[in-house]
């Protein structure tokens, strides 16, 4: 039970005023800031759909209908946006930004049970060690719209054909992974054992100096020198293997495959020895979508392209959270509150309300 006092004060002309009502996250609603941020919470960051939330409240004796906490989730969501906004631009200000991407199905709304196929891209921010998920109905070069509109030069991407475009910019640098590369000759080790496997071992030699920067803590120029002498040369080597061994193999096999998406990135592989800040490969962005993965398989589908948008917010904003190692429901309870007084006082910088800003 939250009680609310307002207190009356009688004015020396004998006026009567009212204290203001307090700031409230919902306002004409029985949802109070910690009653949301704990739904948000358990449904975005510990992967709990709504449904099974719902029975637990029943069991405890607190009846709430479907369609009631969706829409405190929608209108949570909502508060959190100018604080999702903050961190879209600083997506669009960053020189540096992984890329990835994933499928969000969404309900049809003009075709009651069909689903359409949406995505989820994820711009991840290595600077500040957040995602930033964006919905976008489909895979099209649209969902890089955002990345095109800002400062950004330099993408990591896995080599989907969208990301070929920044090739094509001037001023603009793509990245691809080696994490991938690794992958498809893991996949074709069944098929090729010796080929294969000279490419892991070659692949391992390119994480090892990466093991090497990481564990003697080297920094900038250090990082780039040891790049250059160890790893450009196995880069390569790789090079001219792939061109010499690609012709020998059987056209649509696994190593066939695994050597063509090697050997047709290979400027796109080697860039990241140039600059210290750069990473071998995607990892953290895929890392970063996991939740969003497992939330999927529980909560299956957004109901509408809407939910989608605020699942997205949800999924930045959690997920920022995680990776900077901040209590969800507590920054969230809190900020909710603080968005609206800032409102208030016609404030329109969130920027210290981000969870790696956010002083509880």
């Amino acid at each position: 039970m939250k009680r609310i006092i307002r207190p009356k004060y009688r004015l020396a002309d004998g006026r009567i005023i009212t204290a203001p009502m307090p700031v409230m996250a919902h306002p004409h609603s029985n949802a109070s800031e910690s009653v949301l941020a704990h739904i948000a919470t358990a449904k975005y960051y510990d992967h709990l759909p709504l449904h099974r939330q719902l029975d637990i409240f029943e069991r405890e004796g607190i009846h709430l209908s479907p369609s009631t906490v969706s829409n405190w989730m929608m209108a949570a969501a909502q508060r959190l946006e100018p604080i999702y906004n903050e961190l879209r631009e600083l997506v669009k200000d960053s020189y540096y930004v992984m890329a990835d991407e994933t499928p969000h199905p969404v309900l049809e709304s003009d075709r009651p049970g069909a689903l359409h196929r949406g995505y989820m891209w994820n711009f991840y921010l290595p600077r500040f060690h957040t995602p930033f998920f964006e919905y976008h109905k489909g895979r099209g070069s649209s969902g890089i719209d955002t990345l095109l509109a800002g400062q950004v030069r330099v993408v990591q991407s896995d080599g989907f054909a969208v990301y070929d475009k920044f090739d094509t910019l001037p001023g603009k640098l793509h990245l691809c992974c080696w994490a991938h590369v690794r992958r498809n000759f893991v996949e074709a080790e069944g098929n090729d054992p010796p080929r294969a496997r000279h490419a892991l071992g070659k692949i391992g030699g390119l994480y090892a100096v990466e093991e090497k920067i990481r564990m003697e803590h080297l920094e900038g120029e250090a990082v780039v020198k040891l790049r250059r002498e160890k790893s450009y040369p196995i880069i390569k080597e790789l090079e001219k293997w792939c061109k010499e061994e690609y012709g020998h193999t059987v056209d649509k096999s696994p190593i066939a495959k695994a050597m063509f998406y090697m050997y047709t990135r290979f400027e796109q592989l080697s860039g990241y020895v140039n600059d210290a800040q750069f990473c071998i490969d995607n990892n953290p962005v895929e890392r970063s979508i996991r939740p969003l993965t497992l939330n999927r398989k529980n909560t299956l589908v957004s109901g509408s392209h809407e939910a989608a948008h605020a699942a997205a917010i949800f999924f930045s904003l959690m997920g920022c959270c995680r990776e900077n190692k901040v209590n969800p429901k507590l920054w969230m309870q809190d900020v909710l509150i603080r968005v609206q007084e800032k409102e208030r006082e016609e404030k329109n910088d969130y920027t210290d309300l981000l969870p790696f800003n956010w002083k509880g």
